[in-house]
């Protein structure tokens, strides 16, 4: 007797949380529900008052608990297939990202040209010609400089934590990169002067889209089901919506990248 397979059926989901709709589309078809049930959920758990309540037997952090709450409910979701992530920096108006995201490692040297570059005073582009090829006195470049622990490329996983990083204890690398603030510090401790204004005029915030399938672990879900949860009720993202990718010095090819946008960054109310 033959038997003749059919297609395989495969039942995945992928994670986006670049919007209210994409989190929500994510999460309903990875746990396979309707959004009024996924609603109801979310609204019918009250976790401040649950941890206030119980601080002395919880022993899991909240977006573990309510992902184990919605798990109970739900049941298991589908295998997690890949997650759509949101590389923040400030660059160039004309970068593209066309050659992919590169670490730290690969793209130090496109940075010092730009940063060369951009000044308009020659004492400026001298001094800091000096420090690429004597060393910059700080003490976090000199730490990423020949480590590539430190070389990312970094991303987050929802994008609305980019306009919230300071209430995230994040840094705001829509502000600034963390290598170009570390290169500004450093000309200030060798020649008095700040330059970072210059870099802050002439550079524009970026956010870069694209996918991987190196984290497909529950913590991912764990943080978009958390972003649902402060959705659903009308607040910015907490620290539970957190959770980061770091690509440990390997580059984001360009056929991962799935947009490249300049943002004006979102300003609070005083």
């Amino acid at each position: 007797m033959i038997f003749i397979l059919g297609p395989k059926i495969t039942m995945e989901f992928e994670i986006d949380s670049e919007s209210r709709d994409h989190v929500f589309e994510s999460l309903c078809n990875g746990f396979s529900c309707k959004l009024d049930d996924l609603e109801n959920i979310l609204l019918g758990l009250d976790i401040e008052q649950i941890y206030e309540e119980n601080w002395k037997s919880i022993d899991i952090p909240a977006d573990e608990y309510l992902y184990q709450h919605t798990i109970q409910i739900l049941g298991n979701h589908k295998p997690l297939k890949k997650v759509n992530w949101f590389h923040l920096t400030r660059t160039t108006k004309q970068n593209d990202f066309e050659d992919g995201i590169i670490p730290l490692g690969g793209t130090l040297e496109r940075i010092w040209t730009t940063l060369i570059s951009i000044p308009t005073e020659p004492v400026i582009k001298d001094n800091l010609n000096f420090l690429k090829n004597n060393g910059v006195p700080d003490f976090h470049y000199r730490l990423k400089h020949n480590d590539q622990f430190h070389w990312g490329p970094y991303a987050v996983l929802v994008k609305e934590t980019a306009f919230n990083a300071s209430d995230l204890s994040q840094h705001d690398y829509l502000g600034m990169p963390e290598i170009i603030e570390d290169i500004c510090n450093g000309y200030e401790e060798r020649f008095g002067d700040s330059i970072i204004e210059i870099y802050e005029s002439s550079l524009v915030p970026k956010i870069v889209k694209f996918q991987s399938h190196q984290r497909l672990d529950s913590g991912c879900v764990e943080a978009a089901l958390f972003y649902a949860y402060e959705l659903v009720r009308g607040n910015p993202p907490s620290s539970n919506c957190v959770t980061c990718f770091d690509g440990e010095g390997i580059k984001i090819e360009p056929s991962s990248v799935i947009s490249v946008t300049t943002v004006e960054k979102q300003k609070k109310e005083p």
